[in-house]
């Protein structure tokens, strides 16, 4: 695909990042549910499709559904941007 974002470019598409800590915090997840708690940006199909081309997620079909879930690599990214979004939304203790 031309012009395909790589590596932690990735990370800078709209919804990467709260797709990510979604999926941390919440455990392999149907695709509707993702697109009912991160976006229903018609465009979400392809954000999560680019997270699984950078071997952050994988998809798998089980009947007439997709769940996603976090790879290894995306679990260790996950436990990093949650712990940024914790810091940031002031929710950790000093």
């Amino acid at each position: 695909m031309a012009g395909q974002v790589k590596g932690v470019g990735v990370l800078e598409n709209k919804h990467s990042i709260a797709t990510i800590i979604f999926l941390y915090r919440n455990g392999p997840s149907i695709k509707t549910t993702i697109y009912d708690n991160v976006s229903r940006n018609p465009r979400m199909p392809d954000k999560i499709e680019a997270l699984e081309e950078a071997g952050l997620i994988s998809q798998e079909s089980e009947s007439r559904v997709v769940w996603v879930s976090l790879t290894p690599m995306g679990l260790k990214v996950g436990e990093h941007l949650s712990a940024v979004a914790e810091l940031m939304d002031g929710e950790t203790e000093e």
